[in-house]
């Protein structure tokens, strides 16, 4: 199971097992307090990294012992709270079998980095966020957007639609640099925050701002423009 196959199938392992642990007892559970959590040496990018081990009962199914790991990895080990699974995941393909008595079973974690780029805060009612300080000669883009996703998911999706822009649109597709990217957050009043399609929405909420100063490295042909 490759990487990425990891990350995904963690997420969303993860989110089931929360669900199910805020209600009644699920198997999972009865096994947490076999499960030695070890942290390892972080990652390159400086990454928190922990490995989940269990020796095997078998009364219980790989799914059981799965839950139990998972269960784990409460969070609290990464400072910002998300993290994804890197190895291990292979030994639960088998899902609701049995494993053998003893057998050794694990998961390594990494925590996540939610770093935003340049980040500030910024007062309410800020119609844009300009890259700052913006490199002589460079060009930027600036956007917002609001919602009930993590502030690093609304950035990185905001990120990558103005360097797509930037790059199709303004550079003609031809090579560019990316100078500088600043973001920021804006509190919205409850009174002007949007319903997000939720008619009783009242909250607070957070505008995520991106501004993404660039340089085209070749002038776009005419017809590119």
């Amino acid at each position: 199971m490759n990487r990425i196959t990891c990350t995904i199938l963690s997420m969303a392992v993860a989110f089931a097992v929360s669900g199910c642990h805020r209600g009644t007892g699920i198997p999972g559970e009865a096994l947490m307090d076999q499960v030695q959590l070890v942290e390892l040496e972080p990652a390159g990018n400086s990454a928190k990294r922990f490995e989940a081990r269990i020796l095997a009962d078998g009364r219980y199914t790989y799914r059981d012992h799965s839950t139990a790991l998972l269960l784990s990895m409460d969070g609290g080990q990464c400072a910002q709270g998300g993290f994804s699974l890197e190895a291990g995941g292979e030994h639960f393909a088998q899902d609701a079998a049995r494993p053998e008595e003893g057998q050794v079973l694990s998961m390594q974690f990494t925590c996540s980095l939610d770093r935003l780029p340049n980040h500030q805060s910024i007062a309410p009612g800020t119609p844009h966020l300009v890259a700052m300080p913006r490199p002589e000669g460079a060009e930027s883009k600036n956007g917002w957007t609001s919602g009930a996703e993590k502030p690093i998911a609304m950035a990185n999706r905001l990120i990558g639609d103005q360097v797509r822009e930037a790059y199709t649109e303004d550079c003609g597709e031809k090579p560019m640099v990316i100078e500088r990217i600043d973001t920021g957050t804006e509190v919205v009043p409850p009174e002007d925050a949007e319903p997000d399609g939720d008619a009783a929405f009242s909250a607070e909420r957070t505008r995520m701002h991106v501004a993404v100063a660039f340089r085209c490295l070749e002038q776009p042909a005419a017809s590119d423009g």
